[in-house]
């Protein structure tokens, strides 16, 4: 969950998310805001299946019984994201936006780029800290797992 400033990429799609319907736009708002709404909705998606555990912590249903591959392979795959991300967004007119997501384009370009410039800090090979790590994080997730049924448990 911690590679590649996968928090903040979580937080910043989650805001996103919760905010499009909010700032809906009328079907003759065009085709750019319906792009950036389905990059946030493919991009949480893709956020959900790849960190599992994450998932598990907002509730998204069907990753609880996985862990995160942090395999070197899968890090290289994950780390092709935030370029994949902003080629689709750079393929969306902001001008054609509502001001509302506008900020939401401005904030989510931010973001990815950082994303994309911290990648020469290969954060992946610190896995265990004071703070995080298999020694806490395992306790974190079963402590957030829903218990409701039988399969909950399996």
């Amino acid at each position: 969950m911690r590679k590649f400033g996968v928090l903040g990429v979580f937080v910043l799609i989650l805001v996103a998310g919760a905010l499009a319907p909010a700032f809906a736009q009328s079907p003759a708002a065009g085709n750019d805001t319906e792009r950036l709404y389905k990059l946030f909705d493919d991009d949480w998606k893709w956020a959900m299946t790849e960190f599992p555990e994450f998932a598990t912590f907002t509730g998204y249903p069907g990753q609880n019984h996985r862990w995160t591959d942090n395999s070197l392979e899968a890090i290289a795959r994950r780390k092709q994201m935030p370029a994949r991300s902003l080629k689709v967004l750079d393929s969306i007119d902001r001008a054609k936006l509502s001001p509302a997501d506008q900020l939401n384009y401005d904030l989510y370009r931010r973001f990815m780029q950082d994303q994309l410039d911290g990648q020469r800090f290969p954060f992946e090979y610190i896995q265990v800290s004071q703070l995080s790590g298999p020694q806490a994080d395992v306790a974190q997730i079963f402590a957030v797992m829903p218990t409701f049924t039988a399969k909950d448990y399996e």
